[in-house]
């Protein structure tokens, strides 16, 4: 199977590539610059069907250059892993002028998707697995003004919570559309995991304590992607949380769809 990670070469992603490398998988990761390859341990870095394609998730004409790339080494897209993400302590933008959650973890992984739409629909039973977080299921709606003109910023439970949010609700559109059929979602949640992202800065101070005290390791979390894609669940839409189905609550307006694409190219 040909496998696509982002965010595969550190904290849970790794640990979803190192599983998937013992199954003697093709993996593929999509990584900023070659020196993000430097923590990848040999045991995946020498498995016969690794490879890798740089490409800054921030910038959308990278994303659709390594979608190019990968469908034409490829052909086809067994299971694509929209994994990478940033957790930012302050208020920052793309080179775009877009805020940065909303560029890297809702439209990164939309435009990634929608790129290789013709690489997954050559596969024979295509998944794409989302990495979102917990909570969303409690959410009642969406605050999109948070992501496309912020005023305030609060960490965590702000642009990163309500980016996540957009994400899913948006990947479950996708997966209504009688076009994408044949492709199988997960929005998945893997749990409290100890990883550079959540020690790091981005996190309120208290939970950092507790997390460095409680959080379990990326394994974890590595196992409950790789869980997402190679176990029965139903097929759409659908919230994995560490493991159990749940639904989200709410779905896009019409408003906030047309808001959404306006954002990736034509």
């Amino acid at each position: 199977m040909n496998v696509l990670i982002t965010g595969g070469h550190s904290g849970i992603g790794l640990e979803l590539a190192k599983k998937l490398a013992a199954d003697g998988q093709n993996i593929g990761l999509v990584v900023r610059n070659a020196g993000r390859l430097d923590g990848v341990p040999n045991e995946v870095r020498e498995t016969a069907g690794f490879t890798h394609w740089e490409g800054d998730l921030a910038v959308q004409d990278d994303i659709v250059r390594v979608a190019g790339e990968v469908n034409e080494c490829w052909g086809h897209v067994d299971v694509l892993f929209n994994n990478a993400g940033v957790l930012l302590p302050e208020l920052r933008r793309s080179s775009a002028g877009r805020e940065m959650h909303l560029e890297v973890n809702t439209l990164a992984p939309m435009l990634l998707t929608r790129s290789l739409q013709s690489a997954l629909g050559a596969a024979e039973a295509p998944i794409v697995v989302n990495t979102v977080t917990a909570a969303m299921h409690n959410k009642k709606a969406l605050d999109l003004d948070q992501l496309v003109d912020p005023v305030k910023f609060r960490k965590l439970i702000g642009q990163y919570m309500q980016s996540k949010l957009a994400l899913t609700l948006w990947m479950n559109d996708l997966a209504a559309d009688p076009s994408w059929s044949h492709v199988a979602f997960r929005n998945v949640n893997p749990g409290a995991n100890k990883t550079t992202m959540t020690g790091g800065d981005g996190v309120p101070g208290i939970l950092k304590l507790v997390g460095g005290l409680f959080f379990k390791p990326p394994t974890k979390g590595g196992n409950v992607l790789y869980d997402a894609a190679f176990n029965n669940y139903s097929r759409n839409p659908l919230l994995l949380d560490e493991g159990k189905e749940r639904q989200v609550v709410g779905s896009l307006t019409d408003s906030q769809r047309a808001t959404l694409e306006a954002l990736l190219p034509a």
